[in-house]
């Protein structure tokens, strides 16, 4: 970690966490919050690189960071943002007290994009491990409606935080499949392949809703310019479709090899 990003206020917070001082801790940050923004935004900012190499300690005041979604800065915002996506996927539970403010932020329609990514991103982190603590319809229409906004990188987050809650609990998703599927044609290899993974695992679970939406995973099949991942989930997807019983067209032969990596994708 590079020393010259590390403020006095957050080494203090990590020696007494390290220390097992808690409740110190807690007052610590207590006091940063009420401090100028210049000297919030260097404590969210170390605290934030102390997450990422150690985010089961970050994890234990998390309750305590919700205050910075709220900050005036946009950019405090968004670095807490992304401190919890840090603690959540390494320890999702830690941050299922900060569910309800990360949820605000993402139904925020006035909030900075980029901010309200990172927090999808956490919830669907919360969402692996902790399904029920990620149900709210508000809270899953948000990450649906966020599949058309313009900001590519956006829709990765969202597309990906959808995957999260397929794998959490498929059943959530199983009245969204069609609406999912409309967005397959993305121009975002990552998007197409996370909602891809998504709609297979909820077919694992409930393949009679796939059948609305064969058409679309046939032309991710068929088209010789896609890449050989979303290929490989629209064919698990056609398969599931066959296994249930439903009538598909015959699917094109494929090179079986074209879908042997998959090492580098997580889902």
């Amino acid at each position: 970690m590079d020393d010259s990003t590390r403020s006095a206020s957050a080494d203090r917070v990590v020696d007494l966490l390290e220390r097992d001082a808690r409740d110190e801790a807690l007052e610590r940050l207590e006091t940063v919050q009420s401090a100028t923004a210049e000297d919030r935004k260097a404590t969210v900012r170390s605290l934030r690189a102390v997450a990422e190499d150690r985010p089961v300690l970050v994890g234990e005041v998390c309750a305590a960071l919700t205050s910075f979604l709220d900050d005036e800065e946009r950019s405090i915002r968004l670095t807490a943002a992304k401190l919890f996506v840090a603690v959540a996927e390494a320890t999702p539970n830690a941050v299922v007290p900060a569910v309800p403010s990360l949820a605000d932020r993402l139904g925020d329609e006035g909030e900075f994009y980029y901010v309200r990514a990172r927090c999808a991103e956490a919830l669907g982190y919360v969402a692996l491990d902790r399904p029920e603590e990620v149900s709210d319809p508000a809270t899953l229409a948000e990450f649906r409606v966020g599949l058309s906004f313009d900001e590519p990188e956006v829709r990765e987050k969202l597309a990906k935080a959808l995957a999260c809650v397929a794998l959490g609990d498929p059943s959530r998703l199983r009245h969204q499949v069609a609406s999912l599927a409309d967005h397959l044609d993305d121009d975002r290899e990552l998007v197409r392949y996370h909602l891809c993974t998504a709609l297979v695992v909820v077919g694992c679970e409930h393949p009679e809703r796939l059948s609305e939406s064969e058409a679309a995973f046939r032309a991710r099949l068929t088209d010789e310019n896609e890449s050989p991942y979303v290929r490989g989930r629209a064919a698990e997807a056609l398969a599931l479709l066959v296994r249930d019983g439903t009538a598909v067209e015959p699917v094109p032969e494929l090179d079986p090899g074209a879908f042997e990596d998959d090492e580098h994708r997580r889902f």
